[in-house]
């Protein structure tokens, strides 16, 4: 690995192809001891919580397996903007559907959701990009992920065209953020919507008071004495789910519970546990900052299905901040959905790009993930043509809850 000690000492080196834009210099920050030297400018702009100082502090803390790597980019000397990344070791995977289908190792520095922030004008994204180019050259890392950009954005353009063809991201992956609007009122917003999807709600609604009973509850909680039980709850639930067979979604861990205290210490935690008598059913969990409630991860358990808790939890979840007007939006996270469709009124089309180092590793990882996307969208294409892709996508998923919960929908 490069000696990023040469690179913090000297931030306003010569680049290997000339500054794009005069008068801009950077530094590299990758320790977490220094991180205090970017809090006053990180604290100046809304954050998402994958990009919250705090949180990123308490996860490198804990035990993830990264560090931090941010870039700090000043203009005639001010700070303008940073990027909020971290270097990770480990196999890059390659997916097919649910499956992998390749994986290799790799140093990537990745840049989740929200990971920029201050001046994103091209003059300075020009600048951090070829900074960044530079740092690859050198061997600092084989790969940048820049996950969820908005598409069409000035980002996305800058990062996805800048590199030789060689070694540029030719399948950018593109999937939808949605948010919601919190209502000023609950029964108004339901009464908004569809007969069909009012008769639903009200179906399952009965079936739930019908079966359970007073028994029905919703936890919700934001006390740091809390955290601990609340994630044992939680990963629970999860270890059910189809996400757990692809190693995605919830799962408990140091980092997650030292995330999870550090925004209950700031008041921005938000966890939110659906229990039918003592057996737990469902959980949301996210973060409240600057109005918006970030969700990150949702689930149930799918040994009841047939109430559709998840929907359930995320009504009473509605229902509990309209009219509030702490919370004016809830953002559903990154992916498509059915619930999320009936539910939200907003959506964004996102894409994650990489730029691979222009080296051999780089072409090498770049081929791998050319080959795995080509086979993707080949399959989809297929099975879409023959009307086959709702039904495997749903028995697949099926397929990886544990065994004995299939049994119990049958």
């Amino acid at each position: 690995m490069a000696d990023l000690g040469r690179v913090r000492d000297d931030p306003e080196r010569t680049l290997r192809r000339g500054s794009a834009a005069p008068g801009y210099t950077a530094e590299v920050v990758d320790r977490i001891a220094a991180l205090d030297r970017v809090e006053a400018f990180h604290r100046t702009h809304p954050t998402h919580p994958a990009s919250h100082l705090a949180l990123l502090r308490a996860g490198f803390l804990s035990g993830w397996k990264s560090t931090p790597f941010f870039v700090q980019v000043a203009r005639d000397g001010e700070p303008c903007l940073l990027m909020v990344g971290q270097l990770v070791r480990e196999r890059l995977r390659w997916r097919l559907g649910y499956g992998i289908t390749l994986a290799s190792p790799a140093r990537t520095i990745l840049v989740r959701r929200g990971g920029l922030l201050g001046d994103v004008a091209r003059p300075a994204l020009e600048f951090l990009r070829e900074y960044l180019d530079e740092l690859l050259r050198r061997g600092t890392a084989d790969a940048i992920h820049l996950r969820d950009l908005p598409s069409g954005s000035g980002v996305e353009d800058v990062f996805a065209s800048y590199s030789h063809w060689l070694w540029r991201d030719r399948s950018p992956a593109t999937t939808t953020n949605w948010r919601l609007r919190v209502p000023a009122s609950f029964d108004e917003w339901q009464d908004a919507k569809s007969r069909r999807e009012r008769e639903d709600t009200k179906r399952y609604d009965k079936r739930i008071r019908r079966d359970v009973g007073d028994a029905v509850r919703v936890e919700i909680v934001r006390q740091l004495a809390d955290v601990d039980r609340a994630a044992e709850v939680a990963d629970q639930i999860a270890r059910n789910t189809y996400q757990r067979g692809i190693d995605a979604g919830f799962r408990d861990a140091a980092p997650v519970r030292a995330r999870w205290r550090a925004g209950a210490s700031e008041g921005a935690l938000d966890v939110r546990l659906l229990w039918f008598g003592d057996q737990p059913v469902a959980y949301t969990c996210g973060f409240v900052f600057e109005g918006t409630l970030w969700l990150e991860h949702l689930g149930y358990d799918p040994a009841f299905r047939r109430f559709r808790p998840g929907i359930f939890l995320l009504l009473r979840l509605i229902e509990g901040l309209a009219g509030r007007g702490d919370v004016h939006t809830i953002d559903f996270g990154i992916g498509d959905a059915d619930y999320k469709r009936r539910l939200c009124d907003q959506h964004n089309e996102m894409v994650s790009v990489y730029v691979f180092a222009p080296t051999l590793r780089g072409l090498w990882l770049n081929s791998l993930r050319a080959t795995a996307s080509g086979l993707g969208r080949v399959s989809r294409a297929c099975l879409g043509r023959l009307g086959l892709l709702p039904w495997v996508r749903s028995s697949w998923r099926r397929s990886l809850e544990p065994g004995d919960r299939r049994a119990a929908n049958k």
